[in-house]
């Protein structure tokens, strides 16, 4: 879906419409979280697999009907450019500092994120049945947040956009990493606020790191940087298991160790970004 975003539509409003497409995360904690849950507890979990199969039928009809089914222009040079195996491992090694962003962006926000749940439950104090309010309130919110970070990004700039949130993200960041007992409303709030912001910074790294990669490179690049995205959440979530310790009464210690990387994690976010944002602005045409 981001191949195709970064691919069709133009640079001046890139950032809006990944945003507007970032909104589908927020609609699966809107809808699809108490769905689930709805169904598997009216029937069993596997009912709710059989949802996602029942659902994927329209889904197919609305691609085939909406989404461009013709390659861009470029796709056949890059394809010819790209031939040869030491010529796409070159081209890899190109695109790496992109996915070095990336990497840094998505497992500092997926080490938190992974052991979301059991540290809200454990030590904040919110109850399973609790715990839905705070994914329903972070898809509300996100459903407003998430188009308008797009298209902020796209007026002020990607880079600039991304520094301020995750800027913000850090206070967050090492709130919710070290937070012990709250009321429900404000462990609803802080929640809400983590994965709106924290989650929020992707809408303008996504845009940002969509014009790294020559046009002829885009669409794969998108797709591999997917890839990059998945190996780091689960980079993210090993390392946090890994210093973390979960007791008999379900609290979790060694949380504040998990923040701390992914306050770190942020940091070289940043840096990262405004070293490939400052190569790009040198090699713009001028």
């Amino acid at each position: 879906v981001q191949a195709t975003v970064a691919d069709y539509v133009p640079l001046e409003r890139r950032a809006a419409a990944l945003g507007t497409v970032m909104t589908g995360h927020a609609l699966a904690s809107v809808i699809g979280v108490p769905l689930g849950l709805a169904v598997a507890s009216a029937s069993s979990w596997r009912a709710s697999f059989a949802l996602v199969l029942v659902l994927v039928v329209p889904l197919m009809i609305a691609i085939a009907r909406h989404v461009p089914g013709v390659a861009p222009a470029h796709a056949p040079e890059a394809a010819g450019a790209a031939s040869g195996l030491s010529a796409r491992l070159r081209g890899l090694a190109a695109l790496s500092p992109a996915f070095a962003l990336t990497f840094a962006v998505s497992a500092s926000a997926y080490a938190l994120g992974s052991y979301f749940a059991p540290y809200w439950v454990g030590n904040v104090g919110v109850s399973e049945a609790e715990l839905p309010f705070v994914f329903l309130a972070s898809g509300a919110l996100s459903l407003y947040t998430s188009p308008r970070i797009g298209r902020l990004a796209d007026r002020w700039g990607r880079l600039q956009v991304f520094t301020g949130a995750a800027l913000l993200s850090l206070p967050i960041i090492a709130l919710m990493s070290r937070s012990g007992p709250l009321p429900l409303w404000l462990a609803v709030v802080l929640g809400a606020g983590f994965f709106v912001i924290v989650y929020g910074r992707w809408i303008p790294a996504l845009a940002l790191l969509s014009e790294w990669p020559s046009a002829s490179q885009r669409g794969g690049f998108m797709m591999v940087n997917g890839v990059v995205t998945q190996l780091s959440m689960g980079v993210g979530a090993l390392a946090a298991g890994a210093m973390i310790v979960l007791d008999e009464a379900g609290r979790v210690s060694g949380f504040e160790r998990v923040g701390d990387v992914a306050i770190a994690g942020t940091l070289l976010a940043m840096v990262i970004a405004w070293l490939l944002a400052r190569h790009m602005a040198r090699r713009a045409p001028r």
